[in-house]
């Protein structure tokens, strides 16, 4: 009665079951929901929910955590190209003709300090975001279980045994994975972009933009 495929009704016209009445405010995407009506049984299409909506259920402290890991996956997806720089000194430095031991100790102690950066940065913000997933799946759990037990006896007589439990176990593991690795991943991804377009016009402008005009061209390769 509560997942995609389920043909089971409700003995109150237009009941609808408690995962889609919590689901549907916007947390997980519900597609088949059954109800029962006067004219028999009909299938609703849960609209789509915007990305916001996804955090309904984050407390105070969850959307904290959520914030400060953004901000760290934002800085360790800038700090990507900064290792191209890196190696870019060390090239230089192995190229020079005088005072080679500085000029490569300063490049190693660099490309040191940036891959510091980037692990503590991206340590801590996939950290901080999947640990603030993991507690809005858990409110997202105890509010389907205050729905749940809101409903008549008629709903668990016609669900299955064992098919409210497997359907909230699937769901909401859906929702942590999408806001927790996932969401860590597009910032990240973003803002490495970001970066690296922002180091390839401050060194050469001219070479970037050439490149940027073949860019349409790469996926037909």
């Amino acid at each position: 009665a509560c997942t995609a495929g389920s043909r089971a009704s409700f003995s109150r016209p237009g009941a609808v079951s408690p995962l889609a009445s919590v689901m549907s405010s916007g947390a997980i995407d519900v597609k088949d929901v059954k109800v029962k009506d006067a004219a028999g049984e009909k299938a609703l299409n849960a609209p789509m929910v915007t990305l916001l909506e996804l955090f309904r259920f984050y407390g105070p402290e969850e959307r904290a955590m959520l914030a400060v890991g953004v901000l760290f996956c934002m800085i360790g997806g800038v700090a990507f190209p900064c290792i191209n720089i890196a190696f870019g000194e060390l090239l230089d430095s192995t190229a020079s003709m005088s005072n080679i031991e500085e000029t490569t100790k300063n490049a190693v102690m660099f490309m040191i300090g940036v891959a510091l950066v980037l692990g503590v940065s991206l340590a801590a913000g996939f950290g901080l975001v999947g640990w603030a997933a993991a507690r809005g799946a858990s409110n997202v759990r105890r509010e389907y279980l205050k729905s749940m037990m809101a409903q008549d006896v008629a709903f668990f007589d016609a669900a299955k045994a064992g098919e409210l439990s497997a359907a909230t176990s699937e769901k909401v593991q859906i929702l942590q994975n999408g806001t927790a690795k996932k969401m860590g991943e597009l910032v990240q991804s973003t803002f490495t972009g970001v970066g690296g377009l922002a180091v390839g016009f401050y060194f050469s402008w001219e070479l970037s933009l050439v490149i940027m005009a073949g860019g349409p061209l790469l996926p037909g390769g």
